[in-house]
């Protein structure tokens, strides 16, 4: 915001001097912000998940988390971006508690989950974090400074992104994202030793399938391989795999950027 001058009729022509200086960077996704969102997340949604269940409502978090964040980032000298972060952070809580105990009933209710069972809620909580992860990169600002640097990082850095805080909270997502991967896998299928190599390459290939940079293309692409695999074995077992690796090699032939993947990442 320039400079302004504001005038009054019968007052002193002064300068307008705005509350947060031009100069001034005001620190956002910051540790504090987001450990203090978590915590109120857990206690709110407990909250809200009690009073759906005790009177069959619940109530909006977003106002309480914006009063605690502001009056508790106000003794740490926090910012009011910081609050931001906390509060949005905090009001999570609420959707999840009125999702487990509005939506899933209704959903049993009306036989779209018979049964409920361990398999199908992981499978859903599979498509929520894709959903999330996918929202999160498309419509935040931080995945906007994501896509950018990930397209050219000296441009992102003339932007003023601050390429290695970027870089750090990427990897904690990713890291996140992979501990609950493993999670799902070893409730689902079990686990033992050659695991590992097996899943990676079923990994690799669903990304290369569906495409660099999208979610629901490598969604897509494992989604493939497994229907591939399980049409093929009511034939022969054994081919099972190798009908999913020539799918792989007809995909990388066909349309090398993946279903979903932009041409100029490839070239």
């Amino acid at each position: 915001m320039s400079t302004q001058t504001v005038v009054k009729e019968g007052e002193v022509q002064r300068k307008y001097r705005p509350y947060v200086p031009e100069t001034m960077e005001m620190k956002e996704f910051t540790f504090r912000a987001i450990f203090l969102g978590l915590i109120m997340t857990a206690i709110l949604g407990a909250a809200n998940a009690y009073l759906g269940l005790r009177a069959g409502m619940t109530i909006a978090a977003t106002y309480p988390a914006a009063v605690i964040g502001m009056a508790l980032l106000r003794l740490m000298k926090g910012s009011l971006l910081e609050e931001n972060i906390a509060r949005t952070v905090g009001s999570i809580g609420e959707s999840v508690a009125a999702g487990a105990v509005f939506t899933i009933p209704a959903f049993v209710m009306a036989g779209l989950w018979s049964g409920l069972t361990t398999d199908k809620y992981w499978n859903s909580v599979a498509l929520m974090v894709i959903g999330g992860l996918s929202v999160l990169l498309r419509y935040t600002a931080w995945g906007r400074r994501v896509r950018a640097t990930s397209d050219d990082q000296a441009i992102a850095r003339l932007q003023g992104i601050r390429v290695r805080p970027l870089f750090a909270s990427v990897t904690g997502i990713a890291i996140a994202a992979a501990a609950l991967a493993g999670t799902l896998n070893a409730v689902t299928t079990g686990v033992y030793p050659t695991l590992g190599a097996l899943t990676l390459i079923f990994a690799f290939e669903a990304v290369i399938i569906g495409g660099l940079g999208s979610l629901w293309g490598t969604l897509l692409g494992g989604m493939l391989l497994g229907v591939t695999q399980v049409l093929v074995s009511q034939v022969s077992v054994p081919y099972a795999i190798l009908a999913s690796q020539l799918l792989f090699l007809v995909v990388l032939a066909v349309r090398p950027q993946g279903m979903f993947g932009n041409p100029q990442v490839v070239g």
